[in-house]
């Protein structure tokens, strides 16, 4: 991550430059006049390559991230083991007639049960962990 800051600091202070001759081209009355400013091409080059580096970084993923959730969320059904976000470990006995919240079973033997919020289902327990807990 710091490599990239690190590439876009020069590209930009590239962007900024004015061509690379030094002090001695600006006193040799070439009418210099510093940088483009906000008018200068590369520096909209720059905006545009930031632009689409975070949306390649950031808004996608987050954005496939949300999908997998929200489709875990529709695949749920009965005798489904979860863990909740709040790190409960439970069964899925049945859901609410609007399917927004649903019912854990959280323990075998007293048939503890707990209301949860479908949204607040964090993820499926695996068949991995379910093994090392029994073990």
């Amino acid at each position: 991550m710091s490599s990239i800051l690190t590439d876009l600091t020069q590209i930009m202070l590239l962007a900024q430059g004015d061509g690379g001759g030094g002090a001695a081209d600006g006193a040799a009355g070439d009418g210099g006049g510093g940088g483009g400013g906000l008018f200068d091409p590369y520096f909209f080059l720059v905006i545009m390559a930031v632009m689409v580096l975070f949306y390649f970084m950031v808004a996608r993923p987050q954005r496939q991230k949300q999908k997998d959730v929200q489709s875990m969320l529709d695949n749920l059904k009965e005798n489904d083991e979860v863990v909740t976000v709040g790190g409960i470990v439970g069964t899925v006995v049945s859901f609410s007639k609007q399917g927004k919240e649903l019912v854990l079973r959280t323990d075998e033997k007293s048939s503890g049960r707990l209301w949860a919020v479908r949204t607040h289902s964090g993820r499926r327990r695996s068949v991995e962990e379910e093994a090392e807990t029994e073990a």
